[in-house]
């Protein structure tokens, strides 16, 4: 027999965790299913010699609630600890030996200050321009920023009388930002793209912070608890086998194991991809975000961590950014003995690298084995001693999404299609903010429209 809830959360990451959490505020009977074994797989840690490494650091946006996943866990006393990583942020050209801290900006004249000195040729007359269009992009509202997904940037710098310096330094900063390309960038990016990362994280809108053990077992694990302690319901470890639609309605879920469970809301934090497995017939709101995603190319990001006994880091507290002789994005470095000095062995060092490249682009140099050289190379340049103390390393892979960046069509919160299906995850067309706390803000955010609907049926 199948289960009665009110809700039914499809997707247990950062979304999905934080929408059912939000839900059971709500007073909704809830239920949260996740695919893996536990909530929260792209939260688990990744294995380096003795060493159990967090692969992500969760953003908190401060601008907004004092953070969305942050202000469930004090709602809901959940006993999470952290501490905020004060990440210098710096950049170096490759083969330079150059390492430039970026300092953090209170203002767009600070910012414009910044990118002047920057900027391998004089602005000359365009440096009043970039001040300017820098203020006009960080004298919009919050949630007015979050509403220009839509809007193209290019077509905004025309809008702001932006000269043809001012765009190009707009476009590259984008670029380095968002992984696109120039073209891919000039044609796609969105206000919103460049501007929430850029505040976030130059101009301290945003903190990024290190939960204690890892943001798996210090974060979502204990926040899925708190839901079923409240006497909702978390499902773990099947995958949906379809979202049951009868007569254009969402009627509820059946898992591959044979589970089934009924509700007349079902909220997914699923990308068109996954939608794509469970949903029949498609709708067409989903086929269209399909497509502009295969016309952005399939991104992957490439990560390569490194245990090392005998590295110098002078500076530990940096996010290394290596850039081409064109300004381009190459590849990003840090230290984890620094972010999350209790998972790695005192006196050595963890350094991660991560590069943004395509599939097919990967293959055409030889492979990921043949791009982890590449990267431990990289890395070595920075390092001391980095390259003759490896003594354990790990790899990881993952598809990078980049609609919440671009213009083009976007999940709607509320199905157009299908009555009683909700889109609540980072594809959908209500967020706010950058990266984990902006997929949180998808599920919070969609939570409280599904809970508002809810009282006028």
């Amino acid at each position: 027999m199948a289960e009665e809830f009110d809700v039914i959360v499809l997707g247990a990451g950062s979304a999905g965790v934080c929408a059912a959490a939000e839900l059971t505020l709500q007073g909704a009977r809830t239920l949260l299913v996740a695919e893996s074994k536990e909530v929260g797989y792209h939260f688990r840690t990744a294995r380096v010699g003795d060493c159990d490494v967090p692969v992500q650091f969760p953003t908190r946006n401060i601008y907004s609630e004092a953070g969305y996943w942050w202000n469930l866990v004090r709602k809901l006393n959940v006993p999470v600890q952290y501490r905020v990583s004060a990440l210098a942020w710096c950049l170096t050209f490759e083969g330079s030996g150059v390492i430039t801290e970026i300092p953090e900006c209170a203002s767009a004249a600070a910012l414009a200050e910044l990118l002047a000195e920057m900027s391998p040729v004089p602005l000359g007359s365009s440096r009043g321009c970039l001040e300017r269009v820098l203020f006009a992009g960080m004298s919009i509202p919050p949630a007015q920023l979050s509403s220009m997904r839509q809007v193209r940037l290019v077509d905004w710098l025309a809008e702001q009388g932006a000269d043809e310096v001012t765009a190009a330094i707009f476009v590259a900063l984008g670029c380095n930002l968002t992984y696109l390309d120039a073209a891919m960038a000039a044609e796609h990016l969105s206000v919103f793209g460049l501007f929430a990362p850029v505040r976030s994280f130059f101009c301290s809108e945003a903190q990024t912070c290190s939960i204690r053990p890892d943001p798996r077992n210090g974060l979502f694990i204990p926040l899925a608890q708190a839901i079923e302690q409240r006497g909702n319901s978390v499902w773990r470890g099947s995958r949906v086998a379809e979202i049951v639609v009868r007569h254009g309605v969402a009627t509820g879920v059946a898992l591959g194991d044979g589970r089934e469970a009924t509700a007349p809301v079902v909220a997914s934090t699923f990308g068109s991809s996954r939608l794509s497995d469970v949903l029949d017939p498609l709708p067409d709101e989903v086929r269209q975000v399909s497509k502009y995603e295969e016309e952005l190319g399939g991104l992957s990001e490439y990560t390569f961590y490194a245990l090392t006994e005998h590295a110098k880091d002078p500076a530990p507290y940096r996010w290394i950014v290596t850039l081409g002789e064109d300004g381009s994005f190459v590849q990003a470095d840090w230290n984890t003995a620094a972010l999350a000095p209790w998972c790695v062995p005192e006196g050595m060092q963890l350094i991660g690298s991560e590069v943004v490249l395509s599939e097919a682009a990967v293959e055409a140099i030889g492979g990921p084995a043949v791009l982890h050289e590449e990267m431990k190379r990289r890395a070595g340049a920075i390092y001391s001693g980095y390259s003759e103390s490896i003594v354990a390393t790990a790899s990881l892979q993952h598809k990078e999404h980049m609609t919440a960046w671009c213009i083009g069509p976007k999940l709607p919160q509320r199905s157009t299609a299908v009555r009683g299906l909700w889109h609540v995850g980072e594809g959908s067309s209500v967020v706010d903010g950058c990266y984990v706390d902006g997929a949180a803000s998808a599920g919070v955010l969609g939570a409280r429209a599904i809970a508002e609907a809810s009282k006028t049926q």
